[in-house]
């Protein structure tokens, strides 16, 4: 991994507004302590200047955004942050290239959501850091229609080729029952938990399983062989996901001709005056029908839950 663009809408000492600032730098000094050039787009109204303390690989990018904007509710400022963050991205992976794409917190989602699909510049990675989910109503009407759910978080989950959160997090979303809308969110979690497109962390603003040493200390080289496992998990859940939608695609088009078959065989064996060989070899036709649709359905329920064994009778012989 060589580079790393990071969406933010705050980062210290530019703009801090909570915990979030920090955590964020400390994520940039980690990374560009491992050599890795790291981008970090900001609202242009933060005072983004050369000095504090920045390194040459380290490199906050303000993005110009309508001065409108400025007077608008909080979740269409950051609706018109990340319109801007993913055209920014785009001349990026046109010009210098990303390994990755990460996005923080709820400012960050709408971005994870426009860019969805989209591959250039490196997967998208959702670096979720609260549970706070703003509501959706401010969004337009076209806005809305780009949400998978009513939450804006659970909808930015879904989209993300990878979710980055606290192990705290991930924990209470898989043992305990949230309320409300969190509802959602936590339904997103699990089921990326499950398909393992979930990475968690001690804390947010470190690497996912930075090994550490008796004194609480990072351990020097070990961080860039992590960053490489995480990496290569990156790629294996891309890979799964594009298995995926090339099975779900399979199943679908061979459903199509199989049901076609079924219903033609049995038409033959609705005709009073069909010789007994041609019956039989009818029934036969059906019989094996209704095995390769077993065959395609267990498929279909694999996709859907990865994780419960449905075995597909591809090699079985049978007698008829």
């Amino acid at each position: 991994m060589k580079s790393v663009t990071m969406i933010s809408w705050e980062l210290d000492p530019f703009y801090i507004r909570g915990g979030t600032a920090y955590a964020i730098r400390r994520l940039a000094n980690q990374l560009t302590g491992l050599g890795i050039e790291t981008r970090v787009l900001l609202p242009d109204w933060l005072n983004v200047r050369a000095g504090n303390g920045l390194t040459p690989l380290l490199m906050p990018i303000p993005l110009k955004m309508r001065a409108e904007v400025r007077r608008a509710p909080r979740v269409l400022q950051c609706s018109e942050f990340c319109r801007a963050a993913l055209e920014a991205v785009e001349q990026i992976s046109t010009s210098a290239g990303s390994d990755a794409v990460i996005a923080h917190g709820d400012e960050g989602a709408m971005f994870i959501i426009l860019r969805n699909g989209k591959r250039s510049g490196g997967p998208s990675v959702f670096w979720l850091h609260s549970l706070y989910d703003p509501p959706i109503s401010d969004f337009s009407k076209n806005q809305r229609q780009l949400l998978p759910s009513r939450s804006l978080l659970a909808s930015a989950v879904m989209m993300a080729d990878v979710v980055v959160t606290s192990a705290g997090i991930l924990k209470d979303a898989q043992e305990f029952e949230w309320s409300d809308r969190l509802k959602e969110l936590q339904n997103a979690l699990t089921i990326a938990s499950s398909g393992h497109r979930v990475l968690t962390v001690e804390s947010m603003g470190c690497l996912p399983g930075v090994p550490k040493n008796s004194h609480n200390k990072l351990i020097p080289g070990s961080n860039l062989e992590n960053l490489k496992n995480v990496q290569a998990r990156v790629t294996h859940s891309q890979k799964l996901a594009a298995l995926g939608r090339l099975a779900a695609g399979a199943t679908h088009e061979i459903s199509n001709p199989l049901t076609a078959i079924l219903g033609y065989s049995e038409l033959l064996t609705d005709i009073p005056s069909l010789s007994p060989p041609d019956r039989e070899s009818a029934q036969i036709i059906q019989k094996q029908v209704h095995r390769a649709q077993g065959a395609v359905n267990s498929l279909r329920n694999t996709l859907r839950n990865p994780d419960s064994p449905h075995p597909i009778p591809v090699g079985e012989r049978e007698d008829s």
